[in-house]
């Protein structure tokens, strides 16, 4: 029995040993707010506006007071990215806005969690609509996107431990950029969804060469904003080689069927292709990497805890025999 004991503990440790290793890119650096709207020392800004602000802490939700009166959060639409309902205020006049992320569990304690954002509102409200989106096309190439001018806006996006290697860009109407303050793009894995600044250039998402996606893009005007969605999908082109991150393109159904074991790891990473905001907060209640590898690691593990305790459990049985030969006394013979 102790030997059946020792073998199954030996299984164990070796199915352990041939799972995917994740790597250290989940650890990010200390708390700091990459963009917001309205940023420190905007001026002119309408007064009915709607606040946005994009970190590089992942699932990191701050409490938002504005001139000191409580600002109710409205939606977090990715990982690192969150939005708050609209505000109406004076004309001509100095706000002081503080996103305050001390409580929220995902941090470090000792960073710095506690940001104020000064502005000055112009002479009245923003237009009362955004012109919808439209984006001919997208590109995608295989990159390290260190080099790229916003690199800390898209490492906010995920935790890239999966084997992402390409930046996949949306090409879009350069007429807009003028009163675009920023892009909202949405799919259902909040990992390739994301909150892009208009001064980072074309909307942008890292991702594994052969992923197949669809986004619900959104601009973000005066004000702060949203248009109206539209649907924009990329394919990998047909001369792109296979990614080497151990898999090829994963469809959009492949990707949900994984998303639902990653949630079955206490890793919930999804999100919707609809841009609702209210099913994006319940899907972004956890934080980081991600998690499919550590989902079977985790299956591996109950099974291992199965299989022992039923081992144990016959030993004791069979400990608790009574040994042959001995046969009970016959005072208890009736």
């Amino acid at each position: 029995m102790r030997m059946l004991l020792a073998a199954t503990i030996a299984l164990v440790v070796a199915q352990w040993g041939r799972s995917p290793v994740v790597q250290a890119s989940c650890v990010g650096a200390n708390l700091e707010v990459l963009w917001s709207y309205p940023e420190t020392g905007a001026q002119q800004v309408p007064t009915d506006i709607t606040i946005w602000a994009v970190t590089n802490g992942w699932s990191s939700r701050p409490v938002a007071t504005l001139d000191g009166r409580p600002v109710e959060m409205q939606g977090a639409p990715s990982f690192s990215g969150v939005y708050f309902q609209p505000q109406n205020l004076a004309p001509n006049s100095d706000h002081t806005l503080v996103l305050d992320y001390s409580r929220s569990p995902n941090l470090v304690p000792g960073e710095p969690l506690r940001f104020e954002i000064k502005f000055k509102t112009g002479a009245g409200p923003a237009e009362n609509t955004v012109a919808e989106p439209f984006v001919p096309s997208s590109t995608r190439e295989v990159m390290d996107f260190a080099a790229h001018d916003c690199a800390d806006v898209i490492a906010a996006q995920d935790c890239f431990d999966t084997g992402q290697d390409a930046l996949l860009s949306l090409n879009v109407e350069a007429s807009q950029a003028d009163d675009t303050v920023g892009w909202l793009l949405q799919t259902r894995y909040l990992g390739s969804s994301a909150i892009w600044p208009a001064r980072c250039g074309a909307p942008s998402v890292y991702l594994h060469r052969q992923d197949s996606l669809c986004f619900e893009v959104q601009r973000i005007g005066a004000g702060g904003k949203l248009s109206k969605a539209v649907e924009h999908c990329s394919e990998p082109t047909a001369d792109m080689p296979a990614a080497g991150h151990g898999g090829t393109a994963a469809s959009d159904a492949g990707r949900a069927d994984a998303e639902v074991d990653a949630g079955a790891a206490d890793a919930s990473r999804l999100s919707t292709s609809e841009a609702a905001p209210a099913r994006a907060d319940a899907a972004a209640g956890s934080a980081g990497c991600s998690t499919v590898s550590g989902a079977r690691t985790a299956a591996r593990a109950f099974w291992a805890i199965v299989v022992i305790a039923l081992l144990l459990a016959h030993s004791q049985r069979h400990r608790r025999r009574r040994p042959r030969g001995v046969t009970p006394s016959r005072r208890f013979r009736i």
